[in-house]
């Protein structure tokens, strides 16, 4: 947000206020005529699309409008002030159109379509659309017989389960800069997460080369996901052609995040699971519907994460599920920390402790008896031949959480105490790979080089300690600079917990090919055959030796006194790993590797009010080997914290369309305050394929909350809430009908 270049022109965008209407015209005149404006652009005047799993979204609206804030009109002036004066002045007649924004609706036979032909948008190979209806994206799991696991159950239990919008709330809103040269090359500076998803996904636009756009990926104030896709940079980029050179920023107000940026998916799953009448689970039938709203964005990615993750941690040899992404008239459903999974681990740990009260079974007996152990295969096919510390985590956090012990009385009779507890695992993108570069000066210093995004999460703070540790160098001496398309390598994104696994790898790999290239420059200044030398402690010596020569020494010997560069290069991508069958979700690796976590949540419920506090969340992951303890156990604070909206207050509401809170004033997020006792653990199960034994870990945090907190408002008053977020008024509703 604070970036700058000079000769800069600030962007406004003109935004539809009515979420399905067909555009009569645009009248740029009156704007273009103000002082200082130095361009404005219809959709009229762009012929692109854009997209990650589907190419549907027009730079600005062509035609018709399908979401209320989607973007018709833009422009460009030199100054912010004479750009918000200017956008008033653009005139637009619309003519509204029959809207829908149920997503089962959306489904039906005859409900109104939001594209009315999505088969003529380009569409990844690996995604099912469904012609002639708002089904944009149906990923299928099958494994076993469903219908024999029902009748091998001694029970059934079928419910319903929903959740809300959500919005990011990065303290950075989204935020790029363009410009484009004479010859028509394009430079974007841009707060994302993944320079090389733009890179790909502008060049796709625009009809460009890959050498003709270059990203650079600027300081980014969070993401969680918002940041993956194009957002405000095709808009940036189709000002900055109009501008003879001139670069263009576009940063979005706070309200424009809450309508035209991407939010977290509404769901509506349906889960139907068979027991034995000692918990053992059976089968599972689960129908998942996300609501992905004007455009598909991340919706078919996200509906498809969903569906593997969708039995949760646990053997069921029968299971069944079907997930959509539903076209709507409502705001975009994007990527979001946890990319489906969170409601997908809010429908079957909320069913898990249902189930378990049903048949009078301790809910973590029930979950220990089914939980995956080490040799066991998912419901995708996958065996499990490393990292399982799922059982782990239970035990850890029931005794953290000293479960055997009765929570403490509360202080009025109009409150009650409870706990819960929820379980639940996450895959990885799979396949994906990463690069990376270590370049040693001649000094001994290092430079890496990678295109991971620096989001918060302290990701090259690790890098840096993979490389210290293979190197044998100070911490203190190794560099890392941002991300740019044109001079780091390719990294497929900075996302789905991957980049410690991946580009850690990658890492360690290019640290492994610099002590190579080191010991081969040596190997003449030693007299010793280069496969007798290793590099280690910052020098070269002989294989069991003690006779060091500096990496310093090395390269002022081979290459002067003026010196030199000597780099490693590592490339890693997941030995392995199949994309799975489209009928039936299985494949023999889903995920290059698999989380784990088990959150136990100690609650006070208010039973005149309905008011929920959340007095303790002991929070236990399994994430492999730990490279930076305090890093992990803050990733898995701030998750939990996430998580706590999520689970209690935060709703971005929207009817007909209409998002009728766009703001902090009016969205709640947790403060400070409303932050309870957070108890981060972490368990080390090693997994053979990460560097130094280590995977993933910022996702997880975030999903097991909301399910352990109304496991503990059922443990608490007997109210059971199956609908995010539970508010004070769903909780007095749940204690009202267990009156009747």
């Amino acid at each position: 947000m604070d970036f700058a270049l000079p000769g800069m022109l600030y962007a406004k965008v003109l935004r539809s206020p009515y979420p399905h209407a067909r555009i009569v015209s645009v009248d740029t005149r009156r704007a273009r005529a103000l002082a200082g404006v130095r361009a404005a652009i219809t959709g009229a005047d762009l012929p692109y699309l854009f997209g990650s799993a589907v190419r549907d979204e027009p730079f600005l609206a062509r035609g018709k409008v399908r979401y209320a804030g989607e973007p018709v009109a833009a422009l460009a002036a030199i100054s912010e002030e004479i750009s918000r004066e200017a956008i008033d002045l653009i005139d637009v007649e619309y003519e509204e159109l029959p809207a829908v924004f149920d997503p089962l609706e959306a489904m039906q036979p005859g409900s109104p379509l939001v594209h009315e032909d999505h088969t003529a948008y380009e569409m990844e190979g690996t995604f099912t659309r469904c012609t002639g209806t708002n089904i944009i994206g149906h990923t299928k799991l099958r494994r076993g017989d469903i219908e024999q696991g029902f009748r091998d159950s001694d029970f059934v239990f079928e419910d319903i389960f929903t959740t809300q919008y959500v919005q990011h709330c990065s303290m950075e809103a989204h935020v790029s800069v363009a410009q484009v040269a004479t010859d028509g090359a394009v430079t974007v500076w841009s707060s994302c997460q993944s320079p090389y998803n733009l890179l790909r996904d502008l060049s796709k636009a625009l009809g460009l080369p890959y050498s003709m756009v270059r990203v650079i990926a600027t300081g980014v104030g969070g993401a969680f996901g918002a940041k993956m896709y194009l957002r405000s940079e095709p808009l940036t980029v189709a000002l900055a052609m109009r501008t003879g050179g001139k670069p263009v920023k576009y940063a979005h107000m706070r309200d424009e995040e809450f309508i035209g940026a991407v939010v977290k998916h509404p769901a509506h799953l349906t889960v139907k699971t068979g027991v034995k009448r000692d918990g053992t689970l059976v089968a599972r039938k689960m129908t998942a519907v996300y609501n992905t709203g004007g455009y598909a964005d991340a919706g078919p990615q996200v509906a498809r994460n969903a569906t593997f993750s969708g039995t949760g941690p646990y053997r069921i040899p029968h299971v069944w599920i079907d997930s959509y992404s539903v076209y709507t008239n409502n705001p975009i459903g994007g990527a979001f920390r946890g990319f489906g999974v969170p409601q997908a681990t809010w429908a079957h740990e909320s069913q898990m402790d249902m189930i378990a009260h049903r048949l009078g079974i301790d809910p973590a007996e029930m979950r220990m008896r089914n939980l995956y152990d080490l040799g066991d295969s998912t419901c995708t096919g996958e065996l499990l031949y490393t990292s399982v510390g799922v059982k782990d985590t239970l035990r850890r956090a029931l005794a953290v959480s000293d479960n055997a012990t009765p929570l403490p009385a509360p202080a009025s009779p109009k409150l009650a105490r409870g706990r819960g507890l929820a379980t639940m695992h996450k895959l990885t993108n799979t396949p994906s790979n990463s690069s990376a570069i270590v370049k040693m000066h001649q000094d001994g210093t290092i430079n890496l080089l990678c295109s991971s995004v620096e989001l918060g999460q302290g990701i090259y703070t690790v890098y840096r300690q993979i490389v210290a540790e293979r190197l044998g160098v100070p911490i203190e001496h190794i560099r890392i600079g941002p991300a740019d398309t044109h001079y780091t390598p390719y990294d497929q994104s900075t996302s789905g917990s991957r980049s410690v696994f991946h580009m850690g790898n990658a890492m360690l790999r290019a640290a492994d090919d610099l002590a190579y290239r080191l010991c081969v420059f040596a190997s003449p200044l030693l007299g010793v055959p280069v496969e007798g030398l290793e590099f280690r402690d910052g020098g070269v010596v002989p294989t069991g030796g003690d006779r060091l020569i500096t990496a310093k020494e090395i390269i002022e010997k081979t290459f002067g006194a003026r010196g030199s560069t000597v780099q490693g290069e590592g490339r890693f991508a997941p030995p392995g790993t199949q994309p799975p069958d489209k009928e039936t979700g299985q494949t023999a690796k889903m995920s290059a590797f698999w989380m784990y976590a088990t959150h136990v949540a100690d609650v006070e419920v208010d039973v005149e009010t309905g008011q929920v506090k959340v007095l303790r969340m002991v929070a236990v992951h399994d994430a492999g080997t730990i490279i930076n303890p305090d890093g992990a156990e803050g990733q898995i604070e701030g998750g939990v914290v996430q998580g706590l909206g999520a689970a209690l207050c935060e709703e971005m509401l929207v009817r007909d369309g209409i998002v009728t809170n766009p703001s902090f004033a009016e969205y709640k997020i947790p403060t400070a305050m409303d932050v309870s006792e957070i108890v981060p653990v972490l368990v080390e199960a090693p997994h053979a394929d990460g560097p130094y034994g280590a995977k993933g870990l910022a996702e997880p945090a975030l999903a097991a909350s909301p399910p352990a907190i109304a496991n503990a408002i059922f443990n608490a008053t007997g109210a059971r809430i199956t609908s995010l977020p539970i508010t004070p008024e769903k909780v007095l509703q749940a204690l009202r009908q267990i009156v009747k």
